[in-house]
């Protein structure tokens, strides 16, 4: 009795330590890394702050010298469709800020009806003092 007893505890610790190596093996393989661009390499994802690759197609990327920080808005493929906004210091490395407008109802909501009409997708309101997508 005592044998089958500690055979079930020698069982039950390689399983717990195969699961916990398993999972510490796993989970730094699927990390999402932040970036540290220091140029620009030609046929490789472009990767953001949060290790996916950059979804950000047309649109313009403006420069804000009070935050010495650049942003770029174009559409955004993935769900939720819209408008995704990015923001970087040295436009090598970019954040991810989200998608500042979804496409909810609107009809045609791609780069050439949308995003190209107008030049200036964002403009700043000097009244509010904030930026506004127009």
């Amino acid at each position: 009795m005592r044998e089958t007893y500690i055979f079930q505890f020698l069982s039950l610790k390689k399983i717990s330590l195969l699961i916990f190596f398993l999972a510490a093996i796993f989970s730094t393989a699927f990390a999402q890394h932040p970036t540290n661009f220091t140029s620009f390499k030609t046929g490789t994802e472009w990767l953001a702050d949060d290790g996916l690759p950059i979804d950000c197609h047309g649109g313009n990327i403006i420069y804000v010298d009070s935050l010495k920080t650049f942003f770029w808005y174009g559409e955004h493929y993935g769900q939720p469709r819209g408008a995704a906004c990015y923001s970087s210091k040295d436009l090598y490395n970019w954040k991810n800020e989200g998608v500042v407008m979804t496409k909810g109802d609107i009809q045609i909501f791609e780069r050439p009806n949308f995003m190209k009409r107008q030049l200036r997708l964002i403009d700043y309101n000097f009244v509010y003092h904030i930026y506004i997508i127009i």
